[in-house]
């Protein structure tokens, strides 16, 4: 796992999805839900592997003038993963591969 995919922000314990991380990703053209295994640094330099997810969501949002990009969103989860072994300033790690793969949108 060599390539930097994002610093947690925030994150969200969800029933059903496990702990969801932002950002999340503007969808890529052709995007296709995956699941990778993943690398976090703590901001103490602790790493731990854990599977993630990344998956098309879509948001309710009320505000018509939200554009479809803020609506439709790839999300970061780890369905095993606690807010205390994933820290607010963690970095995630992956495959090169897959930090190609979700270039093809930008960074929220």
């Amino acid at each position: 796992m060599s390539a930097e995919l994002l610093t947690v922000q925030e994150h969200f314990d969800i029933t059903g999805r496990g702990l969801v991380l932002l950002p999340d990703f503007d969808v890529p053209n052709g995007w296709r839900n995956r699941s990778e295994l993943v690398l976090v640094v703590t901001p103490d330099g602790t790493e731990h592997e854990f599977a993630a997810r990344f998956e098309l969501i879509h948001f309710n949002i009320r505000d018509p003038n939200v554009g479809v990009n803020r609506r439709w969103r790839v999300s970061v989860s780890l369905p095993s993963a606690s807010k205390a072994a994933v820290p607010v300033g963690s970095k995630l790690l992956c495959e090169s591969e897959l930090k190609m793969a979700l270039a093809g949108g930008h960074h929220a």
